[in-house]
This record gives C-alpha cells, structure tokens and sequence, in this order.
C-alpha cells in the first residue's frame, strides 16, 4: 500500500453530497429559503439528483434578488405544487412500506 492510497479520493465507494439552496436575500435574519438542490454521488456514478421549491405563503423577494437568483413566481408556484405531489407520493409509499412490515 502506498502513502494515501486510504485517502477519500481514492474510495470509488465514498458516498458525496453537494447542495445549495436559493433564498430571497442575503440577511440570515429573515431571508426565506424558495429552493433546495442536491445531489449525490460517487466518484464512479451520479445517485440521485434533487431540485425542490419551498412554498412559502409569505414570501417576499427583492427586485434584485428576483434578478440574481432567476426567481419567476409563476414557475416557482407550479414547481412547489408538483414537489409537493411527488413528496406525498413518496409518504404514501413509505407509510404502505412500514405499515405492511410492522403488521
């Protein structure tokens, strides 16, 4: 064995997860998350692949920070509602899965 071949860049298995999020402006204070992306990977293979939008009832966005982020609120409302379809789905799924193993 050679001097870092145990390092995590030579794995082929090692699990990667890189994300990002998309809020309405810079203030951590009261800035509000619309947007969520991750993926994961290997160094081989990508896993999966996640792009989801927040609904908020009280969202606010800045002229500016519309422009930066290439918020559109129609394609954002249209986005929240099929995340939120597919996130139901995914509860049934799991609730069927879960149900039927613990019965």
């Amino acid at each position: 064995m050679t001097l870092g071949n145990d390092l995590l860049r030579f794995d082929k298995t090692q699990k990667y997860l890189i994300y990002d999020m998309e809020t309405t402006g810079l203030n951590k204070g009261f800035s509000l998350p619309w947007q969520v992306s991750w993926v994961t990977f290997t160094l081989k293979d990508m896993l999966e692949e996640h792009d989801h939008y927040i609904w908020w009832d009280n969202l606010k966005m800045s002229k500016g920070a519309a422009e930066k982020t290439r918020f559109d609120a129609i394609s954002c409302t249209i986005r929240n509602l099929l995340s939120l379809l597919i996130i139901q789905k995914r509860i049934l799924q799991l609730q069927a899965r879960y149900s039927a193993a613990i019965c």
